[in-house]
């Protein structure tokens, strides 16, 4: 049995200068996550370093930027704030309360429900709020329409043709 301790090394922060200890094992060339993300902050990845093939292409998550800065911004996808409003959680009531609290699928009844917008709220803005245009789902098979596992394309109730 080793001691605890045992095997650290000191190293030299490429970021500040600064020393830290940190096990021989590890390939931490930074002394914390604020210098790792201030050095990667507005650099390329292929920046004239040499990259690992595990790397390549990779940027640590907490140097991803936000909005519009982001890489994978998409300006059609809606936000989640907009699903907080009177109006969303009035509609989700009217739609729980239509289907008697129960999963239109499965007949579970009360718990881990969700409305689901049969055409899609991101697509159909004009149909957000019209309760005919959702359906209560347990969270169990309204996971299932999302993932499309295991569901063959009339297995639900509002499947057909949708």
């Amino acid at each position: 049995m080793t001691k605890r301790g045992t095997g650290t090394i000191k190293k030299k922060c490429k970021y500040c200068g600064k020393e830290f200890n940190t096990f021989k094992s590890t390939g931490k060339v930074y002394c914390n996550e604020e210098c790792r993300n201030k050095d990667y902050l507005g650099k390329s990845h292929n920046n004239g370093e040499a990259i690992s093939k595990a790397k390549k292409g990779k940027i640590p998550k907490n140097a991803w930027k936000s909005g519009k800065e982001h890489p994978r911004w998409n300006p059609n996808r809606t936000n989640q704030k907009e699903r907080l409003i009177k109006k969303y959680i009035e509609w989700r009531s009217a739609v729980y309360q239509r289907d008697n609290w129960t999963c239109q699928n499965c007949g579970k009844v009360g718990h881990n429900l969700n409305a689901h917008h049969i055409k899609e709220f991101s697509k159909y803005p004009e149909l957000r709020f019209i309760i005919s245009n959702g359906i209560t789902l347990c969270e169990d098979c309204h996971r299932k329409v999302h993932n499309q596992k295991a569901i063959l394309l009339n297995e639900l109730p509002f499947s057909k043709g949708e």
